[in-house]
C-alpha cells in the first residue's frame, strides 16, 4: 500500500486491507471486529457484536489470505483448485478457557490475489492516518500488545495458543518445511517477517 522505500500511500493500491473494532454505541463496551479492503480485494466481513469486549478482555485477531487448499496427512491435496480465501478469526481466552471466538471468510480471485502478493506493502497498528503519520482518519482506543506478519498460513491451533499468551508467537513443528511453500524449502520458523511486541504493563 506504500511506495517503495517510502511511506506515501499509493493511489488504487492492490495491497491494502484494514481491521477495525467498531462500537455501535460509543457509550457502551460492546463492539464488533471488521475486516475491509480499501482496495476492493474482497467483500468486507465482520464478527457479530460482542458484549463487553472492552471490559479488559484480551483478543487475538488474525487475517489469513491464502490459496484455499486441503491438507491430507500433512501434504497438500492433489485435488486443490485455484480458489483463494480470506479468513478473519478472533479468539478470547481467560487463561486456558475459551470464552468467545469468531471465524468468517471471504473469497478473493486469483488475479487479485496475485496482485496483492506483488504489491509494495507497509504495516501499521493503531490509528489510521494519511501516509501513516499525517492527518487522522480513524482514531483508536484499544491497547495493543503485539502484532506479527507471516508469509505462511498459521493453523487455528497455533492461533489459539497465541491467544492464551500474548508473549508467545512461535510455531508448531518450527523446523519443518512450510507446507504452503514447499518448492522454496523455507522452514516454518523462518516465515515470520516481523514481530512487534509492546509492554503489557
Amino acid at each position: 500500500m506504500s511506495s517503495p522505500g517510502g511511506l506515501n500511500w499509493l493511489q488504487n493500491s492492490s495491497g491494502s486491507f484494514e481491521v477495525y473494532t467498531v462500537k455501535p454505541d460509543p457509550s457502551k463496551s460492546d463492539c464488533y471486529f471488521l475486516l475491509t479492503s480499501s482496495a476492493g480485494l474482497f467483500t468486507e466481513v465482520s464478527s457479530s457484536v460482542i458484549s463487553d469486549a472492552y471490559e479488559d478482555e484480551h483478543w487475538n485477531i488474525s487475517v489469513r489470505i491464502s490459496k484455499d487448499v486441503a491438507f491430507v496427512e500433512g501434504q497438500i491435496s492433489t485435488l486443490s483448485t485455484d480458489k483463494y480465501i480470506v479468513e478473519f478469526t478472533g479468539y478470547n481466552y481467560d487463561l486456558d478457557v475459551l470464552r468467545n471466538s469468531f471465524y468468517v471468510t471471504s473469497s478473493i480471485t486469483k488475479v487479485l490475489y496475485d496482485s496483492f502478493n506483488a504489491a509494495h506493502k507497509a504495516a501499521y497498528a493503531g490509528a489510521n492516518r494519511d501516509n501513516f503519520t499525517g492527518n487522522l482518519n480513524e482514531e483508536t482506543d484499544y491497547r495493543l500488545l503485539g502484532t506479527t506478519l507471516w508469509i505462511d498460513r498459521l493453523k487455528n491451533e497455533e492461533l489459539k495458543i497465541h491467544a492464551q499468551n500474548s508473549k508467545y508467537f512461535g510455531r508448531q513443528n518450527s523446523q519443518a518445511v512450510s507446507e504452503r511453500q514447499p518448492d522454496k524449502n523455507i522452514r516454518i520458523e523462518d516465515t515470520a517477517l516481523f514481530r512487534w511486541q509492546f509492554d503489557d504493563q
